[in-house]
């Protein structure tokens, strides 16, 4: 017999955004509530520039990152949540070590 864990979180369940800088060596991390997340953060907390994918003239449109952290943000507010369902992830339990 086989046993699946899987977990199954709602939005409203995030905590944090973790944004992890893949720099070499660096793996500093930035933590940001969902529903607080304003601006882009540009770089990692050591100094590493973070390219969002973004062009100068419309920095907070052409991101799909920007948009997602956005969209999330938007989800959570109570006012978007009378549609009929609601919006669940699905993640494999890690594995054990």
């Amino acid at each position: 017999m086989t046993i699946e864990h899987k977990l199954i979180v709602s939005l409203e369940e995030i905590k944090a955004i973790v944004l992890k800088c893949t720099t070499k060596e660096c793996n500093s991390r930035a933590i940001f509530s969902p529903d607080k997340i304003d601006t882009i953060p540009q770089r990692c907390p050591h100094g590493h520039e973070w390219h969002w994918g973004i062009s100068h003239d419309r920095p907070q449109i052409d991101s799909p990152m920007w948009a997602w952290l956005q969209l999330l943000k938007r989800l959570r507010d109570p006012m978007n949540q009378n549609c009929g369902f609601k919006i669940f992830l699905e993640f494999d339990e890690p594995n054990a070590k």
